[in-house]
């Protein structure tokens, strides 16, 4: 009795070592081409990628601002006078 499934079983290809750049090349012993595996990775993940590396940073550097604004710190005559130059600019710059 043979029992078949929707498609008939057909012989195994052998397997094919990864390269050192992670594809799949080349072909099987019967000489059909073997698909080569491809990764790409999007401009959107690798900013992501990077957001996540710098995050740390970040982070330590709000703790830092946060430290100085609670023991009074912060708000330097330089740091305002820089603030209220930029403002001017922004002011000077619309039509």
């Amino acid at each position: 009795m043979d029992v078949n499934g929707p498609a008939p079983i057909r012989p195994s290809i052998p397997l094919q070592s990864v390269g050192a750049t992670g594809n799949v090349s080349g072909t099987s012993g019967s000489g059909a081409v073997v698909p080569q595996d491809q990764l790409q990775i999007s401009d959107a993940a690798r900013l992501m990628e990077e957001i996540d590396s710098t995050s740390e940073l970040h982070q330590a550097r709000l703790e830092q601002i946060k430290t100085e604004i609670q023991n009074g710190t912060y708000e330097t005559p330089e740091k305002l006078e820089a603030a209220l130059l930029k403002l001017m600019q922004a002011f000077d710059s619309q039509p």
